[in-house]
């Protein structure tokens, strides 16, 4: 199945709840000029006026542009913006299907302004086990130590919408781990 089909063939519910509640919230978090990174089908993009995308499969990246969206072809490792371009970036359940995250982050500390920020949105261990692409499980024991390694200070992590890491993960396949990082100033 083509990633594009899996993401129009998600459980109905999916999106009111990403549209009301999740969306709003990850919003509230990027300021000024903000890119998505693996946009899929736009739907943040949606409630995101002025925000911009990119998207490494072709069929999403045709799809988002018929519905008027400003997206544009790339990649986690290779986002098609010059340097210092934006003041917030993220990427939605995108994370953890990358094998090279270390690329990734140097590639979004390239295309941040001084300053700017980086929302990482991950599964819990209830929907990364539902994809068979996820690579790398990423939780609070692993990944705000691991973007301070690579650039970032650490603003904030949380389980979102469900805060309790146990009762998210047992119940709400949709709860995510939100990991909010600001570029650091070269040393």
């Amino acid at each position: 199945m083509d990633y594009s089909e899996y993401l129009q063939g998600r459980h109905p519910l999916s999106f009111p709840y990403r549209r009301y509640l999740v969306y709003p919230y990850y919003r509230s978090l990027l300021p000024g000029k903000a890119l998505e990174v693996g946009c899929g089908l736009g739907e943040f993009l949606d409630q995101a006026p002025g925000m911009l995308g990119v998207e490494l499969n072709p069929k999403l990246v045709a799809v988002c542009q018929q519905k008027g969206l400003d997206v544009k072809e790339g990649s986690a490792y290779a986002i098609p913006y010059p340097d210092e371009t934006f003041d917030s970036l993220m990427l939605d359940n995108v994370f953890e299907h990358l094998d090279e995250p270390e690329v990734c982050l140097n590639e979004i500390l390239r295309v941040l302004k001084p300053g700017g920020r980086l929302l990482l949105a991950l599964p819990n261990q209830k929907g990364y086990a539902t994809d068979s692409t996820h690579v790398r499980y990423w939780n609070e024991a692993n990944l705000p130590s691991f973007i301070e390694k690579q650039g970032f200070k650490l603003i904030n992590s949380r389980n979102y919408p469900i805060p309790f890491k146990g009762i998210g993960n047992l119940f709400w396949p949709y709860n995510c781990f939100l990991c909010l990082g600001e570029k650091t100033a070269p040393t």
